[in-house]
């Protein structure tokens, strides 16, 4: 909550009259136009807001919470780094209940006979994400408008994006026959007659945004991935058909990584690469639009908190008191180094692996360079999230690479780059005594071209990703 606005109370007491709510739009559009200018006069082409952060679960119980001593339960203070559901106003539900009367529709949603609002509480949408979103969206639309007189900005975009869920309540709400809280947000959102509340939390969004980790599905592939794709995608299509007006919102994965939980290597291991690449393909195959990895570094800003090994972050720092810190790539960093060396167009990869087998390919042409760009992943869940550490043994790999436009005979230079256990592995730089570099390595092969076809032949693959880019003959590195 901005700290103007503590002394109005929580944004549900308001008077609608009175200077908080004018105040807090203002306060919206400052902000708004302050981000939006900062970055595009830095160089930025697009700006993404996004204006809540898991709210189905933030601020899961109240502050001293036991099932045994109701009477002791508080909330943190309005303002800065305090209560994250600042909009709700204490005064309209009952704090110190227990066991917790709980809203799961809209239609109660105002009850004030109701416990404080625990995770995946539908109150949490109404009295708090959707009143605060309506408001940032508005700025947006005000701010776009008033940069639209500045030809400086022109091709710039200022887009909204929500509700940045956890998913959660797909886990629950479809057992009791309900629509899911990112249904229920997007009906609010788009619907001039939704449930309750009609028109009133109408506003703009340009993209669904949710947060996803591969500890979600774990074991299970990408399952509960894709339920929450098509179900988000399966309500905007019906929401799009009653509504010529809705725009095209597409999908945002605002924050993604291999695992939630930081007490295992999966983040800064190779295991955490294999299901990066898997998840990717799997992504660009269900239309996601964008995504945002969760951070760059796991250091903590403290420097009495020793940084975060096992986060989902792309470096590793690693502090030196009042000396530069060093940083370390973690694979996935190795892997998106990986990807930014496949340029061109996608093109058919076909493989022909045996029952059981963990393989998978992505391969590119760039024709202006004339270079192939061939990844190849193992990845096996059981391995990266379930009890399976039996002894590994790597799946062979043999590589045809057809219609080459090389002459018959040349020899090609093919750069190889590897992530698996023993290679560009920060958890391996740390288990060996002798330290292998975590950093990205390369070795070069050379072939020759027949009949417009490249062979490669011999190599093998446990857990992890390889890249071969096959470089034309006049190209050696």
């Amino acid at each position: 909550m901005p700290p103007r606005l503590v002394q109005y109370g929580p944004g549900e007491s308001w008077d609608a009259n009175g200077p908080a709510p004018a105040l807090f739009q203002k306060y919206a559009n400052a902000l708004v136009r302050y981000i939006a200018k900062k970055s595009f006069d830095g160089g930025a082409s697009s700006v993404i807001f996004e204006v809540s952060n898991e709210a189905d679960i933030a601020d899961s119980a109240p502050e001293n919470w036991s099932d045994t001593n109701p009477s002791a339960y508080t909330l943190k203070p309005l303002g800065s780094w305090g209560r994250w559901l600042w909009w709700m106003d204490p005064a309209k539900y009952v704090l110190n209940q227990w066991p917790p009367l709980q809203s799961h529709t809209m239609s109660n949603a105002e009850d004030p006979t109701l416990s404080y609002p625990y995770q995946l509480d539908a109150r949490r949408l109404p009295r708090q994400l959707l009143s605060v979103q309506k408001v940032f969206s508005q700025a947006i639309v005000n701010i776009r408008n008033e940069l639209a007189a500045n030809q400086s900005y022109n091709g710039k975009t200022l887009e909204m994006a929500g509700p940045a869920l956890v998913g959660l309540s797909f886990n629950y709400y479809p057992a009791e026959k309900l629509p899911t809280l990112e249904e229920v947000f997007l009906d609010q959102t788009f619907n001039p007659l939704a449930d309750t509340y009609l028109a009133k939390f109408n506003a703009r969004l340009d993209r669904f945004s949710f947060h996803y980790y591969g500890s979600t599905d774990g074991t299970g592939g990408f399952a509960f991935f894709d339920n929450l794709v098509d179900k988000a995608k399966a309500k905007l299509d019906a929401l799009k058909m009653n509504n010529a007006n809705m725009p095209d919102v597409k999908l945002f994965l605002s924050e993604w990584g291999p695992t939630a939980y930081e007490a295992t290597d999966v983040n800064y291991s190779h295991k955490g690469a294999a299901w990066t690449a898997a998840f990717l393909s799997e992504a660009v195959k269900k239309k996601i639009s964008m995504g945002s990895y969760l951070i760059i570094g796991d250091g903590q800003g403290d420097p009495n908190i020793t940084p975060f090994l096992g986060q989902a972050s792309l470096l590793h720092k690693v502090p030196h008191g009042d000396s530069p810190a060093d940083y370390y790539p973690k694979p996935v960093a190795n892997l998106f180094k990986m990807y930014n060396k496949m340029s061109g167009q996608r093109v058919q990869a076909a493989l022909t692996g045996g029952a059981g087998s963990h393989l998978n390919a992505f391969a590119t042409w760039d024709g202006a360079n004339s270079t192939a760009n061939i990844m190849v992943y193992n990845y096996d869940p059981t391995r990266v999230f379930g009890n399976n550490i039996s002894t590994e043994t790597p799946e062979g790999i043999s590589l045809e690479v057809d219609n080459l436009p090389f002459s018959d005979g040349s020899t090609v230079t093919i750069e190889r780059y590897l992530i698996d256990a023993n290679t560009s592995n920060l958890a391996k730089f740390y288990s060996d005594p002798t330290h292998p570099d975590p950093n990205l390595q390369r070795i070069l092969l050379q072939r020759t071209i027949n009949g417009g076809k490249l062979v490669l032949t011999g190599d093998a693959l446990g857990l992890g990703v390889v890249l071969y880019r096959i470089l034309p003959p006049t190209v050696v590195p």
